[in-house]
């Protein structure tokens, strides 16, 4: 499962897309919540057990992939010569060691930005 960011950089689909899966679960679960017999502690359990986490999920995501995504234009607009441009551009040589991540930082950015069609931003921020 994946974060949809707009091109534009908006969140706004996946979060209408969590509130949606929330409200169904909050239908799902009616005649437990408006059960008399069922304690409201209960009833607060399975509040932060289902529907929280259901609106919730992958909710801190969001911020650090968009955080994420404004370093990377930020540093990609730098001039040439800059550390940090020369340290995101980088290459160690050699093989990574056993048990290291699969993908760069950069990697996993390259990945994510054509994942959310945001090469053509890049260029644009480039350009203007």
């Amino acid at each position: 499962m994946g974060v949809r960011i707009t091109k534009d950089g908006n969140h706004e689909p996946e979060i209408n897309d969590r509130i949606i899966k929330g409200r169904a679960a909050i239908t799902k679960l009616n005649s437990i919540l408006w059960n008399r017999d069922v304690t409201p502690k209960t009833k607060t359990h399975i509040y932060h057990a289902i529907i929280k986490s259901t609106i919730t999920y992958e909710a801190e995501t969001w911020c650090l992939k968009a955080i994420k995504l404004q370093w990377y234009g930020y540093v990609q607009r730098m001039e040439e010569g800059r550390l940090p441009k020369e340290v995101m551009e980088w290459c160690p040589p050699g093989r990574r060691k056993r048990g290291r991540p699969k993908l760069t930082w950069a990697e996993g950015i390259r990945g994510l930005k054509g994942e959310k069609g945001l090469t053509l931003i890049v260029l644009m921020w480039r350009i203007g």
